[in-house]
């Protein structure tokens, strides 16, 4: 028999332990994979103006609002280029389960601090001339089916139910992948004038220092500038805003990540006990190799490889089950999943993951088959 088939009866013998070894591993590179994924919206900056973009919000927290005046005052500034503002609305539609991600901005400022932002000239126009007019990201305009010219009325999770009509202007892409297209824009006088409450006030203002290298200075002078004020702020990169807001999701990936580890733990010690009964009971079969003249790297083939194998599978089994949840997720409607991806840094943790509880169970195995092998002839342990 060739090296090969007894390779192969060896491990269709050990199937069970190997298939419980996969599973295992799978569910362990699962859940790591859900710890893994990220928006891959929250980028480094790529363009010169998102190099040097800033934004100011409220120091207690950034849903709390702070006064309109404040754009203009920021916007003047020395070391400022120029600033805009905008302001979440909360809106969804048709139910509130179906969240759309919308800011209520003020047109001609906003496009300057984000010049990336893309339009045909009609629908530009067709925004600027309706006070409720209502521009919708690519992937938020195919998500929903909504189309240019269209009358429709979304309600508001923060302003009730009633909401907002809006006509849409039409949709508009980014010229660098930084940002999502997965949103709307709004004309913040309409908005402000619409809604109950809150009048006058703004979420964060966002603008563009004179240059990358004043980002600090300027974030400086804007706190300072409203610093024991009713409203104080706090400024940085938008960058590194966005990166505190995934945040928020990632307390939740911290704590998936840690109970991954503390799984992959588990797991490490669960196979390695697996192997090294399994080694135990096959003492015979070590014992006939080691007669045979089989060399130990040979021996040890019959070990590494099938748990290996095993590690590899179920590497390849549960990151195919996270996707497939993603997917399931999406389905259902749970939008916020959409745009969840293992990055490459993530997938060679993974991978990395379970090639340790291939490997580093399969080393006492092997140790422990040498070991048997010298005490054991052709019968029983010794």
């Amino acid at each position: 028999m060739t090296m090969a088939g007894m390779l192969t009866r060896w491990s269709l013998a050990r199937a069970g332990t190997l298939l419980l070894a996969m599973l295992s591993v799978a569910a362990t590179v699962a859940l790591l994979s859900f710890a893994a994924m990220a928006d891959p919206h929250v980028q480094r900056s790529t363009t010169e103006a998102g190099k040097r973009r800033l934004v100011s919000v409220n120091r207690i927290n950034y849903t709390n609002p702070l006064p309109q005046a404040y754009a203009e005052r920021i916007g003047g500034m020395e070391g400022v280029d120029v600033a805009t503002h905008a302001t979440w609305m909360g809106l969804f539609h048709p139910e509130p389960k179906d969240a759309i991600a919308a800011f209520a901005i003020e047109p001609q400022t906003y496009f300057k601090v984000f010049p990336n932002i893309e339009m045909a000239a009609s629908t530009r126009e067709a925004f600027l001339s309706n006070r409720n007019g209502l521009l919708l990201g690519r992937r938020l305009a195919e998500r929903t089916g909504l189309r240019a010219g269209s009358l429709v009325r979304l309600g508001s999770n923060i302003y009730g139910d009633e909401g907002f009509e809006f006509r849409i202007a039409g949709t508009f892409t980014v010229r660098t992948d930084e940002d999502a297209t997965d949103y709307a824009l709004a004309q913040y006088e309409y908005f402000d004038r619409s809604r109950a409450f809150k009048n006058g006030t703004i979420g964060q203002v966002v603008f563009l220092s004179r240059g990358a290298s004043m980002n600090d200075a300027v974030a400086r002078q804007v706190d300072d500038l409203f610093a024991h004020s009713q409203a104080e702020t706090v400024t940085e990169t938008f960058e590194a805003f966005h990166r505190a807001f995934a945040a928020n999701m990632g307390t939740l990936a911290t704590s998936i990540r840690w109970c991954g580890w503390g799984a992959l733990l588990s797991t490490l010690l669960a196979i390695t006990s697996s192997l090294l009964f399994e080694t135990r009971l096959r003492s015979t079969e070590f014992a006939l190799l080691k007669a045979l003249g089989f060399p130990f790297r040979t021996r040890a083939l019959f070990i590494l490889l099938p748990a290996i194998a095993a590690a590899l599978a179920g590497f390849a089994l549960g990151t195919a089950a996270a996707w497939a949840f993603v997917k399931v997720m999406i389905l259902l409607g749970h939008e916020h999943f959409r745009g969840l991806t293992i990055t490459a840094a993530g997938g060679l943790e993974l991978l990395l993951a379970a090639a340790a509880l291939g490997v580093l169970p399969a080393l006492p195995a092997l140790w422990a088959s040498n070991a048997v092998a010298a005490k054991t002839g052709m019968g029983r342990p010794s």
